[in-house]
């Protein structure tokens, strides 16, 4: 894997943005890149969208959380 591909595996899993790790993640994929740090930014980004399913089924008080885009 390259430096710069590693740095941004590195900043996404800091940052926790699912966007950024979504695209790392598919860059990685496509470049056939496989490490620890690539398993590490798939678990995150997992655990971010069960998290993200949990709040936009949930009910509190009077309405509904909406996490959707848009």
């Amino acid at each position: 894997m390259d430096p710069a591909t590693k740095k941004r595996l590195k900043k996404a899993y800091k940052s926790m943005d699912k966007y950024e790790l979504q695209d790392v993640l598919d860059y990685c994929e496509q470049e056939g890149f496989v490490t620890d740090m690539t398993r590490k930014c798939t678990e995150l980004l997992n655990k971010i969208c069960d998290a993200d399913e949990v709040c936009c089924s949930t009910s509190f008080g009077a309405g509904v959380i909406d996490c959707r885009d848009g």
